[in-house]
């Protein structure tokens, strides 16, 4: 049994640990409730149990092998093993049925004192028609594999007992762990690895996994090959994949096709899982359960296995990729770490995102076939609980073997998980490659799918004559008010015409009549897909325009008169504008004519060509009627060309579903180059309704929007999220909502919990609550979500399901079909897709794609959105799933190698109960990079600041941040906390009610004072520790001079930065303090007293109670000399240094023998 990896020691002898049973030890006691060291078996036997005759079973085997002897000492300096325990008693419990699943799970989940508690348990469990012999094992003592050797010489020890081997040694992991040439290794090899998170839609939350040993059950026997179960307990849930001899034998043959292992094909085949399930497309990281032995040590009982981590290289994959070429890119890095893997657990947690992998794979936890008296037995193997693990398992027989996913329901949603890697395997080793050829949908989720998203229906009319039409059947009825000026103008359908005829004729006549050179015509899709540019201020004139370039043929190119010229000027060439419509003339580079109001009205014309003039370019319904430019990623907005038909069908296709009538009144509160202002005017015009156009000063002010509303009787309302925000507090306020009928939100994301105090007041039902998700080259909007009560709590941007017109596809990044509740980005085909990007060619061939209509049969248009989704299961008659948006795909940041999703942090304010709303957004550079957050306070936290008057302590923003901060501590990892918190009255808007990012303050950039010179009144470190912290600043931060006052990210620390600080703390004082503890006290005087707390505590680790007490006393003397000290400072009187406070313990501390006394004397005069 001697090899190079182990070493023998003899019974007789006091074994130190090795390095791998003290980081388990160090971690047991510091985390005593985990359960992740405690696993064990169970064999379930026929009959009555014999507890003797297993008694003496249990002797036989704990007398023969040396290690199950063993006992922690931990009384002394350095806990180590020996072998002072070889009777081992076997008790008797009795069941009340024949699973007894909870009896079992509290059996062997369970947590160990390992100062005083044997680390094996034996108990006989008897039910009324069978027993179960359960053995229980802590992880320091016996690992995964040593389960299944352990039953199998148990069963030996009772059938063959001269036949059992006897080890008399104890054979320890042995070896150079964490030499420095590994730990560069894996530094290097992970620096550039993803983050994945794990959620549960259904929860809300982060994946934090819970330790309840009585919500667990983790095991059971499967029997049908490749056919999944699902065994389900509270919270915890096993999924398992069967294989039968048959199919694994179809396992053992591919792999040797392949020249690989079974288990190097199940973590492939994992990985890959992974990769779809959490859309990686990055380089990303699986922690590895390596059993540790060789051929020399394989049967061998102890704690052997280690953890390392294996990189799947994500980034590679293409859409010509095969999984032969993912198994090459795991086998070149298998080869490559091959020299590296001797990890501890400790040196594990502080690679970067090693301890952040939240996916764990352990392959061959062997399950011997036995059997006893003539009788199968049935051995259930009881895996460790890892926290913030979703384990994979795979378990192997001699013919047989079976894959377990081991998760907790309510952070972890599997969304078939093995039933889809059941599906991928088989047509992986039925010759299928190419990764892109692989089906991912489950059959049922395909014909759901199919039905559930497919357009019905396109219209075939054009704007204008719709709008006609309308005029004519409503000739009185009010078309639109103008309240803008000091008296409110209102027009009837019948006088709007006119005006339009007028303004209609008039464009003609100018562009006719030699001012216009039809030689210049584009080539665009018709004659009549030429372009005038509009660019009047907001009012009544504006609209009358609008609608006279529609009725004169041509279609518009709404511009911001507020834009600047050069914005202006570029639109105008990239549109090639015929004509460019103002309402005061622009000084302009650009050689586009411009045409006033007033110039083009001076033209003489009939009464009777007022009336019923007869355009020369009579618009088709797939010409143009509008191209709103949007911002584009290289800083040239791009135009998207809406053709007439396109807007029919949103209006033909939405009106069912809202049941739009001649006696609405809708508000236009949006810019006409939004193109939310599509939905507010045709709304209106296309049923004879009324128009109202919002008052700038109403606009500006929500006090005065909300009372315009109801004075003007506004029936439906169209809101960005964050600009009814604001008004809608001011509905409240005042208890009126108006005729209200419908509010539709649209333009970004709404976070439903912002309807809360709404629906408090007035409900959902009257007015009805729409969420329209849209996107400016689909016609504004796609789908639509009636929001309800069960909507609010689940806090959600649920966008439910697509209009009729339009059909909505989810697909991965290399366009593979997204199954429910896998996050993909949201495609759109149907009668409202833009014809392309004017001029963008290269644009136009990335973005609007040719594919497969939903169901397979014909071709269609596809727009590729970039806005990321997931299909969620409706329980609803009209649909079986609807979409959750989820962000852009965009706002993916990388910082520091992680990749961040900026909506995440936002959503993580909100839910602070100090925050009302907030933004986030990355400002610098390189190692300079920062998170910086903005929020707005809460209603009554805002009030404390403001008025220190009332009973409610006031609070700084200051400390506002460092509460808030601290909560992000428990929500998100430390690369996503922000460096800083800036606090405002509002967040800026934009004209079309988006956050405006170029209104948000600038942060303070800390790192121009980073060499700042000496303050003179700063009170300087003085006891060794905060001199320790100082220099680690200076040096991390680049800081010449360090006070006890400094603060470390006003300094300019980042989240890089602060794991760095507190790593070479816990190395120069030999810690385990958390990464986040800088984020809980960023001054260098708190930061010192918490290192000196857990130098303390470390030293009275031994006797852990009477240290509570003492430490408490101790932390409350510290907290009274700090405010004696701040009371001080408020007087004006310097403070020495040797006031500071120190720690006061009712009883003089006993130093461990082991503790020279030059430390002693540092420590304790703390």
């Amino acid at each position: 049994m001697n090899n190079n990896n182990n070493a023998e020691f003899s019974i007789d002898e006091s074994i130190a640990l090795s390095l791998v049973q003290t980081d388990t030890f160090l971690d047991a006691t510091l985390n005593p409730t985990s359960l992740k060291n405690s696993s064990g078996y169970a064999l379930r036997f026929d009959g009555q149990a014999d507890l003797a005759y297993w008694q003496a079973a249990l002797d036989r085997l704990v007398s023969s092998q040396a290690i199950l002897g063993v006992r922690l000492d931990t009384q002394s300096e350095q806990p180590f093993l020996s072998v002072t325990d070889t009777h081992h008693s076997l008790v008797l419990i009795t069941a009340e049925t024949n699973q007894p699943q909870e009896l079992l799970n509290s059996l062997i989940y369970r947590n160990y004192d390992l100062h005083c508690e044997p680390m094996l348990g034996h108990w006989l469990v008897q039910a009324p028609d069978c027993y179960h012999l359960v053995i229980t094992a802590h992880h320091l003592l016996l690992d995964g594999p040593s389960l299944g050797i352990h039953a199998r010489l148990l069963i030996q020890a009772a059938n063959q007992p001269d036949d059992l081997p006897k080890i008399s040694t104890l054979a320890m992991p042995q070896g150079n762990f964490n030499s420095h040439e590994t730990l560069a290794f894996w530094k290097s090899e992970l620096a550039q690895v993803e983050p994945l998170h794990i959620s549960n839609p259904a929860f809300s939350q982060t994946a934090t996994l819970l330790n309840n040993p009585a919500n667990t059950q983790v095991s059971a026997v499967a029997t049908n090959a490749s056919e999944p179960l699902h065994l389900k307990a509270g919270q915890r849930i096993c999924e398992q994949l069967p294989f039968d001899a048959v199919a694994w034998q179809q396992v053992k043959d591919y792999c040797r096709s392949k020249k690989i292992t079974p288990a190097f094909y199940f973590k492939c085949l994992f990985g890959l899982l992974i990769q779809y399930h959490q859309q990686a497309e990055q380089d990303f990281a699986i922690t590895e359960i390596h059993d540790g032995r060789d051929q020399h040590n394989r049967n061998d009982l102890g704690c052997f296995t280690r953890q390392q981590p294996f990189l799947f290289q994500a980034s590679q994959i293409t859409a010509e990729s095969s999984f032969s070429d993912w198994l090459l890119a795991a086998r070149i890095h298998q080869k490559r770490a091959k020299p590296f893997l001797k990890l501890s657990p400790s040196a594990i947690t502080h690679l970067p995102m090693a301890s952040d992998t939240l996916f764990a794979f352990n392959f061959n936890n062997f399950v011997p076939v036995m059997s006893h008296q003539g009788q199968s037995v049935a051995v259930t193997i009881f895996t460790p609980q890892m926290p913030n693990l979703v384990q994979g398992y795979v378990h192997t027989a001699e013919t047989t073997g079976r894959f377990e996913l081991i998760y907790n329901s309510q952070q972890f949603s599997s969304n078939h998980f093995v039933e889809r890697m059941a599906l991928i395997h088989q047509q992986i080793v039925s010759g299928v490659e190419r990764l892109d050829k692989l089906n991912w949908l489950l059959a049922d989720e395909v014909d759901s799918l199919d039905a559930s998203w497919q357009a019905n229906f396109s219209a075939d009319d054009c704007l204008i004559e719709r709008f006609y039409q309308t005029a004519e059947k409503f000739p009185n009825h009010i078309a639109l008010t103008d309240s803008s000026g000091s008296t409110c103008s209102e027009l009837t359908y019948s006088q709007l015409i006119i005006q339009v005829n007028q303004l209609a004729q008039a464009l003609r006549f100018n562009l006719d009549c030699g001012h216009f050179d039809h030689n210049q015509l584009d080539n665009r899709a018709s004659s009549s897909d030429q372009l005038i540019g509009l660019c009047v201020n907001r009012g009544s004139q504006q609209i009358i325009a609008m609608l006279a370039i529609l009725k004169a043929g041509y279609g518009y190119v709404p511009l911001d008169p507020q834009s600047p010229l050069q914005r202006i000027e570029l639109i105008a060439e990239d549109a090639d504008l015929q004509l460019l419509l103002t309402d005061q003339p622009l000084t302009l580079k650009t050689a586009c004519r411009q045409l006033t109001l007033d110039q083009c009205l001076q033209q003489p014309v009939s009464e009777i060509e007022k009336k019923q003039p007869s355009p020369q370019l009579k618009p088709n319904p797939q010409s143009i009627a509008y191209v709103i430019y949007t911002s584009g990623t290289t800083g040239k907005p791009k135009g998207v060309p809406i053709s007439h038909s396109a807007v029919m069908s949103l209006f033909d296709a939405s009106e069912g579903l809202f049941s739009f009538s001649d006696k609405d009144c809708w508000s236009q509160f949006h810019s006409i180059a939004f193109d939310f202002s599509i939905w507010e005017i045709w709304g209106a015009f296309l049923y004879g309704g009324k128009l109202a156009l919002v008052p700038e000063d109403a606009r500006q002010n929500p006090q005065l929007f909300a009372d315009w509303l109801i004075e003007s009787q506004v029936t439906c309302l169209s809101q960005t999220p964050g600009a009814f925000k604001r008004v809608a507090n001011c509905l409240v306020e005042g208890q009126k909502s108006g005729d209200l009928r419908h509010i539709h939100f649209g333009g970004e994301a709404l976070e439903l919990d912002s309807l809360i105090a709404w629906n408090n007041e007035f409900g959902l039902a009257t007015p009805c609550l729409t969420n329209l998700y849209g996107i400016t080259e689909t016609t504004v909007h796609v789908t639509y979500k009636s929001i309800s009560e069960e909507d609010l709590a689940s806090n959600q941007s649920r966008i439910g399901q697509p209009l009729p017109h339009l059909s909505v596809r989810l697909r991965d990044a290399l366009n593979r079909k997204v199954a429910p509740g896998i996050v993909g980005e949201i495609q759109v085909s149907g009668a409202s897709l833009s014809g392309g990007y004017l001029n963008r060619p290269e644009l136009n061939q990335q973005k609007f794609i040719e594919d497969l209509v939903n169901g397979g049969t014909g071709v269609a248009r596809w727009y590729r959105s970039g806005d990321l989704a997931r299909m969620d299961a409706l329980k609803s008659e009209q649909a079986d799933y609807q979409l959750t948006y989820l962000g852009r795909s965009d706002q993916q940041i990388k910082l520091r190698g992680y990749r961040i999703e900026i909506g995440e942090i936002v959503a993580q304010l909100r839910n602070s109960n100090l925050v009302a709303d907030a933004a986030v957004v990355l400002t610098g550079k390189a190692d300079a990079a920062q998170l910086i957050a903005y929020a707005v306070a809460d209603g009554e936290v805002s009030e404390a600041i403001d008025n220190p008057k009332l009973s409610n302590p006031k609070l700084s923003n200051s400390q506002l941040s460092q509460q808030v901060l601290t909560s992000l501590q428990a929500s998100l990892p430390l690369y996503m906390l922000p460096a800083q918190i800036i606090w405002l009255d509002q967040l800026p808007l934009t004209i079309n009610g988006k956050l405006d990012k170029s209104a948000l303050p600038s942060a303070v950039d800390s790192s121009k004072s980073a060499k700042s010179d000496f303050q003179p009144n700063a009170e300087l470190p003085q006891s060794s520790i905060e001199k320790s912290i100082a220099r680690i600043w200076q040096k991390v931060l680049q800081r010449k001079n360090i006070n006890l006052q400094d603060h470390f990210f006003r300094l300019g620390g980042h989240s890089l930065q602060a794991a760095q600080s507190i790593s070479e703390l816990n190395a120069k004082f030999e810690l385990t303090m958390p990464m986040t503890l800088i984020f809980k006290f960023p001054l260098l005087q708190d930061l010192a007293w918490e290192v000196e707390r857990e130098l303390t505590e470390a030293f009275y680790r031994d006797d852990p109670k009477p240290f509570i007490l003492q430490a408490a006393i101790a932390r409350k003397a510290r907290r009274i000399e700090k405010e004696k000290l701040q009371a001080l400072e408020k007087k004006g009187r310097r403070v020495k240094s040797s006031l500071r406070p120190k720690p006061e313990l009712t009883a003089e501390p006993k130093a461990p023998a082991a503790v020279q006394s030059d430390q002693q004397r540092e420590v304790f005069e703390l």
